[in-house]
């Protein structure tokens, strides 16, 4: 970001406290710090000091709109908390993320194949984290500043004693991608292996250093008053949003949902360079913070130096809680209703998550490689 802007000074910390960091011992890589030494997601390898986005990821525009008073209306009228977190953690805000961030990859396996259906969309990234998850594609830990490369790759000891069709059955890569690639065929299997292995270089909005992003602030927030008024009514007694079960969860994701079905331990492998593959539980959905009684890392919002587990900061949260220290000034969606998106009307509603994200939405038919 270079725009003479206000936060065009924004600068990312080096992540010097961060470097030493035993694999074996916290049983993950380190998530803090990329190659160049940045606080950055560390496969990101951005030697840039500076806030970075893009209009595109990896030259296409991807997503023309931001999220609509459509979808905020399918989040509120969300009839459990597991619903509404899948719309919290998506639609209503995760758009805003690629379109602000983007991707750039300027040695792309793409320029070298035809590989268009993993360019539709944020599809290289979210294939790259799983891959990167289970330790099939290892990232640099160290790169000098003048390195004329710093890229990510999958080793070709895992090529050779593997596979690429083993590779991809055991990622989940198959399941992704089946409309798309031939996974019977190797040498196609390999060439979407190597078009996945590196992420290239994504905009900060896009990763977990999100947070250094202005529009980070306002986006998140938004979706908070979207919930603080629903709950402001829950307690209200209002009749119309009194079906809500706010047991802690997350419903089963849908086909067209990339991520990790599983949990990867890192506690067997002896550090970076170590090829050893880490143990992944398939199945276990529910990564360490994301459970209702996990602690989250931050604390101490009351100056009584308390914690908060997921519940415990969700009640902490509710608008009615004397003791939160921030209210919003207004839950008026009138821009909303007169536009014939009235949360309260359910005679209207739209369908849920449910039937409307279909697997395919989005994505284009397979391109032959």
């Amino acid at each position: 970001l270079n725009d003479s802007s206000y936060w065009s000074t924004v600068e990312f910390p080096s992540g010097e406290d961060y470097v030493d960091w035993d694999i074996s011992t916290k049983g993950t890589l380190n998530p803090f710090v990329n190659a160049y030494g940045v606080m950055r997601s560390p496969w990101n390898n951005n030697p840039a000091k500076g806030l970075c986005r893009s209009n595109a990821t990896y030259g296409n525009v991807v997503g023309s709109s931001l999220p609509s008073c459509d979808v905020f209306k399918q989040c509120f009228q969300s009839t459990t908390l597991a619903e509404t977190n899948y719309y919290l953690n998506g639609v209503t805000h995760g758009p805003v993320h690629i379109m602000i961030g983007g991707a750039w990859d300027e040695d792309s396996i793409f320029k070298r194949v035809k590989m268009d259906y993993l360019l539709k969309g944020p599809m290289k990234v979210l294939l790259f984290k799983v891959l990167w998850r289970m330790g099939y594609t290892r990232c640099p830990s160290v790169c000098a500043d003048d390195a004329v490369s710093c890229n990510c790759a999958i080793p070709d000891k895992y090529i050779n004693e593997i596979g690429p069709i083993g590779i991809a059955a055991a990622s989940n890569l198959t399941m992704f991608l089946s409309a798309y690639v031939d996974f019977t065929n190797e040498t196609e299997v390999l060439n979407m292996l190597r078009g996945v292995e590196d992420p290239g270089i994504v905009g900060d909005m896009l990763t977990s250093s999100a947070a250094y992003d202005p529009t980070f602030w306002p986006l998140h927030g938004s979706a908070e008053r979207l919930m603080a008024y629903k709950r402001s009514l829950l307690s209200q007694e209002v009749a119309v949003v009194s079906d809500f079960d706010d047991t802690w969860g997350y419903p089963a994701a849908t086909l067209r949902d990339v991520y990790l079905n599983g949990i990867c331990d890192w506690s067997n492998v002896a550090g970076p360079d170590d090829l050893t593959l880490p143990t992944c539980t398939m199945g276990a959905h529910n990564c360490p913070g994301h459970n209702e009684n996990d602690h989250i890392e931050f604390s101490n919002f009351l100056n009584r130096n308390e914690t908060y587990t997921n519940r415990e900061m969700w009640e902490f949260m509710h608008p009615w809680n004397d003791d939160l220290p921030y209210v919003y000034d207004t839950y008026d969606y009138n821009y909303c209703s007169e536009n014939g998106y009235d949360f309260l009307d359910y005679s209207t509603s739209t369908p849920s998550f449910q039937s409307t994200f279909e697997p395919t939405a989005g994505i284009p038919p397979k391109v032959s490689i």
